[in-house]
């Protein structure tokens, strides 16, 4: 049957990121204990993040974006205060907004070949998603650079309880669109979470490699801008 819908992976797919959030609390932390040293400072908080990660995921599945925003106000504080900080931390979550959504945000970097991909696509009439194994910050990443308007929905793993490659994060795309396996698309970076997970939900696959100048599979494309082609082979 035709491809009525195409879905795309997130990261170092539609957008590339350098966002650290160790690398972001060191500078905070700096700024308020320049003494503490920051290669203790930086294994102590991957610590506290490996520690809290059930607490992260449980969060995500009660729905609150205020409290998994607290979740990091707390854990960036708690943190500070093992260098014996005891200061106000009210200004971090507009810190931490500023850093990942505001206009001088370089943490996320739309790919030059999204646009066209998308605005081709929309153009022959499919429905459009994003299907990501990414937290509760999904929606707004994709707000703050410009490509929320383009997708008809979007799946954050966290938010669902299930990641890729699971295959329940993709029926629950089938789901919402009313769509059968048979006529999707996914499209990833990663072999295993995008390509094979797609391929075992019953999906059509492409995978991305734009390291690869000419793709000799015919699952591969290097870049975006080879999707709408593609389509026409499915």
């Amino acid at each position: 049957m035709p491809i009525r819908a195409v879905s795309f992976d997130c990261f170092q797919t539609l957008v590339h990121t350098n966002w650290d959030p160790v690398e972001f609390g060191l500078v905070w932390l700096l700024a308020r204990v320049p003494d503490a040293n920051p290669i203790d400072a930086r294994e102590d908080f991957q610590r506290l993040l490996a520690a809290s990660r059930s607490e992260y995921v449980r969060l995500h599945q009660q729905g609150s974006t205020e409290a998994l925003d607290a979740f990091w106000i707390r854990l960036y504080s708690d943190w500070a205060a093992g260098y014996g900080w005891r200061g106000d931390a009210s200004d971090l979550r507009e810190q931490l907004s500023e850093s990942l959504y505001g206009p001088g945000a370089r943490c996320f970097r739309v790919y030059e070949d999204v646009l066209p991909c998308l605005e081709d696509l929309r153009r022959q009439g499919f429905r459009l998603i994003v299907l990501s194994n990414w937290d509760y910050t999904l929606e707004q990443v994709l707000e703050a650079r410009g490509l929320r308007p383009w997708f008809d929905e979007v799946f954050a793993s966290l938010l669902v309880g299930a990641e890729k490659p699971d295959r329940h994060l993709f029926r629950m795309a089938e789901e919402r669109l009313g769509i059968a396996a048979d006529q999707m698309l996914h499209v990833g970076d990663h072999p295993v979470d995008d390509y094979e997970g797609a391929l075992r939900a019953g999906w059509h696959a492409l995978l991305l490699d734009r390291g690869c100048a000419r793709p000799t599979d015919h699952s591969v494309v290097s870049s975006l801008l080879e999707v709408p082609e593609r389509l026409v082979e499915l």
